[in-house]
């Protein structure tokens, strides 16, 4: 019978297999105590600083339309109501909001493009959302046809300041560039002073060939009329 090997005389380097040894459980294993400040902090809901602060341009945009127009003599039921924004009313809140679309402008009075009408309806809906937690308006959904009128407005408001100018990505041809325009010129100068320099060469070389010519003819005509004679 073969007799079996001890693998430490096959191999100097073998080593038995370690132990395992149990960690320490440290006494400071957990976190402090969580407080009530702390806790509240990080059960709200997370939100971007940008959307944070174009949520509170959109809202102060939308008070100081509401205000003003609060201070426009009209009855009572042409009055914005201060909940609109909490309404589950949708009827009435599509009513209020294509107002709003049709009325708001900057500081200056000037029109909003229709790129920056369309970011303050984004952040009205993200208000509506946030003031009423149940609510399932969406101002851009075809399928919610509650808010037809109010994309029905927006469409057409876009299209008028469309053509007006406002909110369209006008492309300069390279042509109109200042420094290409200037550049241009230069070229064509120097392109039309080559062409009058080699003109007034080619006119110099013909008058030249034209003056050689008669020269050549003349001499050519003494000689015949000197034979014609000598007879």
């Amino acid at each position: 019978m073969m007799q079996e090997r001890d693998p430490k005389e096959e191999d100097d380097d073998f080593q038995p297999p370690k132990k395992k040894t149990k960690r320490k459980v440290k006494e400071d294993r957990f976190a402090g105590p969580t407080t009530g400040d702390v806790l509240q902090n990080y059960s709200k809901e997370f939100t971007c600083k940008n959307t944070a602060a174009s949520n509170s341009w959109v809202l102060k945009t939308f008070q100081a339309w509401m205000r003003n127009r609060r201070s426009v003599e009209l009855p009572t039921d042409e009055q914005v109501p201060e909940d609109i924004l909490s309404s589950g009313d949708a009827e009435l809140l599509q009513k209020w909001l294509i107002c709003f679309v049709l009325e708001v402008r900057k500081i200056s009075g000037e029109k909003y493009p229709p790129k920056t009408i369309l970011h303050l309806l984004c952040g009205l809906q993200r208000a509506v959302r946030l003031q009423q937690r149940s609510s399932s308006f969406n101002f851009f959904d075809k399928a919610d046809h509650r808010f037809q009128g109010l994309r029905n407005a927006f469409d057409k408001v876009c299209r008028e300041l469309r053509r007006e100018g406002l909110g369209m990505i006008i492309k300069h041809h390279p042509f109109t560039n200042v420094r290409f325009m200037f550049v241009l010129q230069i070229y064509s100068c120097v392109l039309t002073c080559g062409f009058c320099v080699f003109t007034c060469g080619f006119c110099v070389f013909t008058c030249g060939f034209c003056v050689l010519g008669r020269l050549w003819l003349g001499c050519c005509g003494g000689r015949e009329i000197q034979l014609v004679k000598t007879p």
